[in-house]
């Protein structure tokens, strides 16, 4: 590829379907082993009603092409994707920018990046730039969907469906609060979800108490082109856990991707949840690769 690299800052939701297709590039040449999926970026531009997240989003363009794209979050940690030809120089170009990011008005920040353990040419830049692995990481984990997933079993009077759409949107916020709390989810930034470019009602499953309330959910993103759906995120109403919900919504879930022509699903799992660990692990996902935190000092420390 040659290289004539420039870049801007993200101006409009055609930017993040540029984004978008880069990263199903990415799955079609190197299936599973890829960070992010397409439904990460649109739960991460819309889950929250934060001042407006572009202004943290920048692309790379060999020419008319998008090669990569770099996404920061305040004050300085790193999510970055790049084209799988990997331009040279480029995630160079990615790191001066999250340094000028962590220096602009700030006397010191510490800069971290997550990449892939196996992306050995971008670990290798990381480490020459000063950047050192934490041992903060998420596992990539997949389930193949070989095979049909077993029927969901649930407590009497509990039943398990897709969400009613945005006429449910009050009931659907109200459990992801519950199960997070505190959330930052809210009703408008929720709405911003459903109508997003990946989002399908059909695979936002939940699971309804006897008292029509919903006590569980699982929200898959589904990548047509690459047939394989993302499990972000997964919770349980606290008044309603430890009865196995979480495992009855997940299955009806990969039930759903399987209906809809996906292949397989991934989680990406903290190392900090020993049941959210061996719930997925009971449903058949297996780790694929790690998802590592790098650090670099303290800018301004030897000031």
């Amino acid at each position: 590829m040659a290289v004539a690299l420039s870049s801007r800052p993200y101006r409009t939701a055609d930017d993040l379907a540029l984004m978008q297709r880069l990263v199903q590039e990415s799955w079609r040449q190197g299936k599973p082993r890829v960070a992010p999926h397409v439904g990460d970026l649109d739960w991460w531009m819309w889950q929250f009603d934060d001042p407006d997240p572009t202004n943290e989003i920048r692309l790379w363009f060999d020419g008319d092409e998008l090669v990569g794209w770099a996404w920061l979050t305040p004050p300085a940690s790193l999510d970055y994707h790049l084209h799988p030809d990997r331009p040279e120089g480029l995630l160079e170009e990615m790191l001066d920018w999250l340094t000028e990011c962590a220096t602009d008005g700030r006397e010191t920040s510490e800069r971290s990046v997550w990449a892939l353990e196996h992306d050995i040419a971008d670990v290798e830049v990381l480490t020459h730039h000063g950047f050192q692995r934490t041992e903060q990481h998420f596992a990539h984990t997949l389930c193949p969907l070989d095979d049909e997933p077993p029927t969901p079993v649930l407590p009497d009077g509990f039943a398990v469906r897709p969400v009613r759409g945005e006429e449910e949107l009050a009931a659907r916020v109200a459990v992801h609060q519950a199960a997070f709390a505190p959330s930052r989810v809210t009703e408008q930034s929720f709405l911003n979800v459903m109508r997003s470019n990946t989002y399908r009602p059909e695979l936002d499953m939940v699971v309804e108490a006897p008292d029509g309330t919903l006590a569980a959910f699982c929200l898959c993103w589904f990548d047509e082109e690459n047939r394989v759906g993302e499990f972000e995120p997964v919770g349980t109403h606290p008044r309603y856990q430890r009865r196995g919900l979480a495992r009855a919504v997940s299955l009806a879930a990969l039930s759903q991707l399987k209906a809809v022509g996906g292949d397989a699903a991934i989680v990406l799992q903290t190392g900090r949840d020993e049941a959210a660990e061996r719930l997925y692990t009971s449903l058949g996902f297996r780790e694929v690769t790690k998802i590592w935190r790098f650090s670099a000092p303290t800018l301004g420390e030897d000031r």
